[in-house]
């Protein structure tokens, strides 16, 4: 008790320490906090009569002629600061709008980037051997890609320190492995029983408005009219190509349901890929992912096809590099590039931008499988562009 009252100080020697240590009296001190408060306050957007019923004066005329005597400030020259802040903060929003846009673009190169990758699947798997089923070539190319991730993990981060344990984190990891072990089983499975136009266009086309849907239900933030209005156009060029192309494959009503179904699952697996790219490397989120995947498919290409290993051990050389392509490139190196363009722009625009597939896969068709150019084609080509550039715009506005 007598060392805490030795502690204080009388109202005299407080008086007097202040006067000692800052040169100026208790009152003084005080007033300028006062002051400085009451010609900030304006600058935010309180009245002079707001602020001087803040700081405790009579009035906004005593406040204003206090201001005037001692820091020679004017109500005008309040005014004029508020002008100024405001202009600043416009400008600064704009320049972090500019940011924005700036930053976006290395995501919107990336993405398209995988999408072309991604295109040369169709034109691959035309030089495998007809007797490999695809059930098995999509799943041993999610196992070859997790095997390429885990080498690139190896040889790239092997001395980098261990990020801390995210509680949950594994969930997520099982919930987007899962969905690309759904994707490749219901789209092969899908485009099999609904036919390779029909299959592809509700696949491909699907997965967009499943992302953009699930983005606004999940993270509350929609996207923009561009972007719905860019992807409307590019799902009706990626149909125009796919079912220009022809096909006359009969249309069973059971592989619809198939395809929705891929959407779905490639869009589930987009948003949770985008959480999971803050948690570690492109390289290793994919590892994690596309592990997960491999092991699911694996046992289900078995159990729907149990011939699948011996028509392996017979393919030729040329079938193996074909799966080695799809493993490495198609996949490994395309969802790499995936997972990256993720850090910089939106789940759903990733998934839209996705759209530039259907694109490559025609050129490629068109080039080296000597497919007929089409008028819908043509057209096709044309739709897909349109939207992909809208798509790019509305993310820069987002």
């Amino acid at each position: 008790m007598h060392d805490h009252a030795q502690g204080l100080l009388s109202p005299q020697r407080f008086h007097a320490r202040l006067l000692a240590l800052a040169g100026r009296s208790p009152q003084a001190w005080l007033r300028t906090l006062r002051l400085d408060e009451a010609q900030r306050l304006p600058r935010c957007g309180p009245t002079l009569e707001a602020a001087a019923a803040r700081v405790g004066d009579a009035s906004a005329s005593a406040l204003a002629h206090a201001l005037r005597c001692d820091r020679d400030v004017g109500v005008r020259d309040l005014r004029d600061g508020r002008r100024r802040e405001s202009r600043d903060k416009t400008r600064m929003r704009s320049s972090d709008d500019g940011c924005m846009k700036t930053a976006s673009w290395p995501g919107i190169v990336l993405a398209l980037s995988a999408a072309v990758l991604w295109g040369t699947t169709g034109t691959s798997q035309h030089f495998a051997d007809a007797h490999l089923s695809p059930y098995w070539i999509g799943a041993l190319r999610l196992a070859i890609a997790a095997l390429f991730f885990a080498l690139l993990v190896t040889a790239t981060e092997r001395e980098r320190a261990a990020r801390p344990r995210v509680p949950g984190l594994w969930r997520r990891q099982l919930l987007a492995g899962a969905a690309v072990a759904v994707y490749n089983l219901a789209f092969f499975a899908g485009v099999r029983l609904a036919g390779v136009a029909v299959g592809t266009t509700i696949a491909i086309g699907s997965g967009p408005l499943f992302a953009g849907a699930l983005q606004a239900l999940v993270t509350r933030r929609p996207p923009v009219a561009l972007w719905w209005l860019g992807t409307a156009l590019a799902v009706a060029g990626g149909a125009a190509i796919a079912l220009g192309s022809g096909g006359g494959a009969p249309l069973d009503a059971a592989g619809l349901p198939l395809c929705l179904a891929a959407g779905f699952a490639y869009a589930v697996y987009t948003l949770t890929a985008k959480s999971l790219s803050t948690h570690a490397s492109p390289a290793r989120a994919s590892l994690w992912v596309f592990g997960a995947a491999a092991v699911i498919a694996l046992p289900a290409a078995w159990l729907i096809v149990p011939s699948g290993l011996a028509d392996l051990g017979a393919a030729g050389t040329r079938g193996w590099l074909v799966v080695a392509w799809l493993g490495v490139v198609a996949t490994g190196v395309s969802y790499l590039l995936f997972s990256s363009a993720l850090r910089f722009i939106s789940a759903a625009t990733g998934v839209a931008l996705a759209l530039a597939e259907p694109l490559t896969a025609f050129a490629l068709a068109v080039l080296l499988l000597g497919e007929p150019l089409r008028a819908s084609g043509l057209a096709g080509i044309a739709l897909i562009m349109a939207g992909l550039a809208l798509v790019v715009l509305g993310e820069h506005r987002q």
